[in-house]
């Protein structure tokens, strides 16, 4: 199950970053409600895999 959750956190962040490159509010620094959702969505899946693997 933790390979599963770092899995799923990885897809996650390379989402994110490609959310950022193709972004131009992220570009700018501005707020951005996707680029939110999905920086907040990595930390939680990390933080879960980081759980799964110390539990």
């Amino acid at each position: 199950m933790t390979e599963g959750a770092t899995w799923h956190a990885d897809q996650l962040y390379r989402a994110h970053l490609h959310h950022l490159r193709d972004c131009p509010a992220c570009g700018r620094d501005d707020a951005c409600p996707e680029g939110t959702r999905l920086r907040q969505a990595v930390r939680a899946a990390r933080l879960a895999a980081d759980v799964r693997t110390q539990g």
